[in-house]
């Protein structure tokens, strides 16, 4: 990911996740730097100090959310890669997680390999959502009309564009694209371009944004 040796911040108010987190990427990642942080504040203001490029969030911290946390840090790391890790699978937790720009996404209840599985996406650049989380997203998402984002995105895709030509084009990173595309194939219960097309024409999704 970079020359410098991987640097990573576990952000988690509880000791017991924090000391397990720590020593299972430890086991994964010998020559990282691996750090915790027992808070917001705590995480702020090593962020302040350091350079990470991997922070490892959860919602629930004693003096913020994680949610506000990574808006606060990516102000400062655009460049990090975040992952949610977290107990919550309350709907209402599930949309926020979908719409807060993380890379990855882990619910504590997931087999350690999904977590083991999202850090070594996202340093690979990649994005990365647990087979559960996907679960709810698919169940939330099929009950929901896409938003005009992901109607701005399903044109230039219909256009033909993929997905690094629409980052550049709406100034969006190509994992939150990615995330776009993803939420409109289980929106749309299809599995791949030709049938996204489709089927956005046959709801007339297309021609509505045509319309725009």
């Amino acid at each position: 990911m970079n020359n410098h040796p991987v640097k990573i911040l576990i952000v988690d108010d509880h000791p017991i996740v924090l000391a397990g987190v720590c020593a299972l990427l430890s086991e994964d990642y010998p020559e990282a730097c691996i750090e915790t942080a027992s808070g917001g504040e705590e995480a702020l203001e090593k962020a302040r100090n350091g350079v990470y490029d991997v922070f490892i969030l959860d919602v629930e911290l004693s003096d913020m959310t994680g949610i506000d946390l990574i808006r606060m840090l990516r102000c400062r790391y655009e460049d990090a890669s975040f992952v949610f890790h977290t107990m919550h699978e309350e709907m209402w937790v599930v949309k926020r997680l979908m719409a807060s720009g993380a890379d990855a996404i882990v619910f504590k209840s997931d087999d350690v390999g999904e977590l083991r599985c999202a850090v070594g996406k996202v340093l690979d650049g990649e994005s990365y959502y647990s087979r559960r989380f996907e679960e709810y997203c698919t169940r939330y998402e099929q009950e929901v009309l896409p938003s005009a984002r992901e109607l701005e995105i399903l044109r230039m895709l219909a256009s033909g564009a993929n997905s690094k030509e629409i980052a550049d084009r709406i100034f969006l990173s190509v994992n939150t694209v990615e995330f776009h595309r993803k939420r409109l194939f289980r929106r749309l219960g299809v599995s791949n371009m030709a049938e996204l097309m489709v089927e956005a024409m046959n709801r007339g999704l297309l021609l509505l944004e045509n319309k725009c």
